[in-house]
C-alpha cells in the first residue's frame, strides 16, 4: 500500500509564504534595580531613621557632657603646671575649686544647694553622686581632705598625685541626672543616691 507524502513548505507556496512572515520570539527585558521594590523603599526610610536618631543621640550626649570633658581638661592644664615648690600647696585649694565648680555643672538645678556643701556634707555629696568603690583608700582620704580645712592650709601634706587622680575619678564616674530629677531631688530634700544604681554616666 503507497502513502502519499505531506507537501513540504518548499512544495507549498503558501506555507512557506506564512513561514515568512513569522518573527524571532523576543526576549524579555531584564530586571532592573531601579525603580526599587516597595520593599527596599521600606528598608531604606527605616536606615535613614535610625541614622537620625543615631546622630541626635550623639549630638546630645557630647553637648551633655561637655563641662565634663572642659573639666577634665582644666585638670589635667593644671596637673603640668610647672610651680615652684613653695606654691605646690596651692594645687588642693586650685583643685577642690575646679570639683566644686564641676558639681555645680554637672547638676545646675541644684546649684545653690551644692555650692554652700562643705566639708563631710560636701563629701557624703560625692560619695552619693559617684561610686568610690573602686578609689584607694588614700585617695578616698584625700578626697575627704579637699572637701575641709586641708586644702587652705599653707603647709598642706596633700600627694598632688592623689589630690589629681581622686578628682579625675569623680570627675569621670559621676552620673548624669535629668533636670526633671535634680528637681524632685530640691522638692524632696533628697540627695543623689543614684551612683549604684545608674553606673552609666554616658
Amino acid at each position: 500500500m503507497n502513502t502519499v507524502a505531506p507537501p513540504s513548505a518548499t512544495q507549498d507556496p503558501r506555507i512557506a509564504e506564512l513561514l515568512a512572515q513569522l518573527h524571532a520570539p523576543i526576549a524579555p527585558n531584564a530586571i532592573g534595580l531601579w525603580p526599587p521594590a516597595v520593599g527596599w523603599w521600606l528598608l531604606i526610610a527605616i536606615g535613614i531613621a535610625v541614622l537620625a536618631l543615631l546622630i541626635r543621640t550623639v549630638k546630645k550626649r557630647s553637648k551633655r557632657n561637655a563641662y565634663r570633658k572642659l573639666a577634665l581638661s582644666e585638670l589635667t592644664a593644671l596637673s603640668k603646671m610647672d610651680l615652684p615648690e613653695e606654691q605646690t600647696t596651692k594645687i588642693p585649694l586650685l583643685a577642690a575649686t575646679l570639683l566644686k565648680r564641676t558639681c555645680i555643672a554637672a547638676y545646675p538645678v541644684l546649684k545653690t544647694h551644692s555650692a554652700g556643701l562643705y566639708g563631710k556634707q560636701w563629701f557624703d555629696w560625692l560619695t552619693q553622686s559617684a561610686n568610690l568603690d573602686s578609689l584607694t583608700a588614700a585617695q578616698t582620704e584625700t578626697l575627704l581632705s579637699l572637701t575641709g580645712e586641708a586644702k587652705y592650709s599653707a603647709e598642706s601634706s596633700l600627694d598632688p598625685e592623689l589630690v589629681f587622680s581622686s578628682c579625675r575619678y569623680w570627675i569621670e564616674k559621676h552620673v548624669h541626672v535629668p533636670e526633671s530629677t535634680q528637681h524632685q531631688w530640691l522638692r524632696t530634700g533628697k540627695t543623689p543616691t543614684c551612683a549604684k544604681e545608674n553606673p552609666n554616666h554616658v
